[in-house]
């Protein structure tokens, strides 16, 4: 039997642990054993609670509880953007994680039009530009001279447009820097109805190189290009306010991590030089046509651009997202596989969009690492959730954020 001492410095020790102490004693008849409990005035350990794991309690989602992902208003726009620059408004920026500085945010339109040649083929080809005074569209004129073979480079008598931007090449220099935000091109046969014939072909070159050194036979056989029946066209089902472009395309976003930095080339999405002062118009988006000789075509060219610098006025702020920013660039860049990004494949982008937002939402574990999610946003429905995000260059968007849920 220990003695009190010993049993005193044993006692204590346990304790410390917070344990019952058994003291036992041994009786000798039955070599049995009997606790007797000796009190302490421990106090009872407490058990420190985990906090729930919301991204791992399915019966959260059961209950209604969902992890959330947001959309900043920048990305939202951006996307808006890329897929539809015509009826995007105004404020757009990139959101990628460079330089996401307070900026000047620009939208301008150019509208005119040009005509068929003598040979019975015509073009407008565009090369997006921060200066007003670099030419932004070069196109064919009813005396241009030129075949199904001939090199758009080698038309004759071509003619060019320029955007009333706010800035010219001089100011690049000392004062301000820029980006292409977004950009489009469209047209439509402008001729009467009964008249309308021939086919176009409608492409951007996916890695920014200059189109005019192809042919309308080799840009309409192109697989990276859209073929438009001008005889027998009508508008898409989806076509918002009896839309009669016939031929849009949309710039699908960057091709190059500088394409995104603010710089001072004068065609920055096509400008591999070292000097900004002398880089050449390298058009790599464009509409071919074929028509009859004189048939007049109208176009309409717009650019989404942001600007800083000492010179810019204005800046708002902008917003680093660069999961949403890669996400927008993956559902563009899978829709350009197969030809260029167009108002009409609007549905085709967000249900891309949507799929790559999935990867990156939190899963959920209920008896297996399963994303279960659902997706809130409507499909499509960007353009008609709220009246003022499509709704104009003039209006302030006020659309929610999108939010997917899990």
């Amino acid at each position: 039997m220990p003695s009190s001492k010993e049993e005193g410095n044993e006692q204590r020790i346990l304790t410390r642990k917070h344990l019952t102490f058994m003291n036992t004693k041994t009786n000798k008849q039955t070599k049995q054993t009997k606790p007797t409990k000796i009190n302490t005035t421990a106090r009872p350990k407490q058990v420190r609670k985990k906090p729930i794991n919301k991204k791992h309690d399915s019966s959260l989602a059961r209950a209604g509880l969902h992890q959330t992902f947001k959309m900043s208003h920048c990305a939202l726009l951006y996307g808006a953007v890329i897929v539809d620059p015509f009826h995007a408004a105004q404020g757009a920026c990139i959101p990628c994680e460079l330089f996401p500085l307070p900026s000047q945010k620009v939208t301008k339109t150019l509208k005119g039009s040009f005509s068929i040649g003598t040979g019975g083929f015509g073009f407008i080809v565009m090369d997006p530009t921060l200066c007003s005074d670099k030419t932004l569209v070069n196109y064919t004129t009813n005396t241009s001279v030129g075949t199904n073979a001939t090199l758009l480079s080698a038309f004759t008598n071509q003619a060019g447009g320029q955007m009333p931007l706010p800035y010219i090449a001089a100011d690049l220099v000392e004062n301000i820097q820029g980006r292409i935000v977004g950009a489009g091109l469209r047209a439509r046969y402008s001729g009467p109805l009964m008249s309308r014939r021939g086919n176009a072909a409608v492409y951007e070159n996916p890695d920014h190189q200059s189109i005019i050194g192809g042919t309308f036979d080799t840009l309409m056989a192109n697989n990276q290009a859209d073929a438009v029946d001008v005889s027998n066209w009508t508008a898409p089902a989806d076509s918002r306010g009896g839309d009669s472009w016939m031929a849009s395309l949309s710039h699908s976003g960057p091709c190059r991590p500088t394409d995104v930095e603010f710089n001072k080339f004068h065609y920055p999405l096509s400008g591999f030089d070292t000097d900004p002062v002398n880089t050449p118009m390298r058009p790599f988006m464009g509409i071919i046509v074929k028509g009859a000789p004189g048939d007049e075509w109208a176009f309409e060219a717009v650019l989404h651009l942001e600007y800083i610098g000492t010179k810019s006025t204005e800046r708002t702020p902008n917003h680093a997202d660069p999961v949403a920013f890669s996400k927008v660039l993956e559902a563009s860049k899978n829709i350009t596989a197969n030809g260029p990004m167009t108002p009409a494949k609007s549905k085709g982008f967000f249900e891309d969009l949507a799929e790559g937002f999935k990867s990156v939402l939190p899963a959920l574990s209920d008896g297996a690492n399963l994303i279960k999610s659902a997706v809130t946003m409507d499909i499509g429905g960007v353009f008609t959730a709220g009246a003022n995000l499509l709704g104009g260059h003039n209006s302030e968007p006020k659309v929610p954020l999108l939010e997917w849920k899990v």
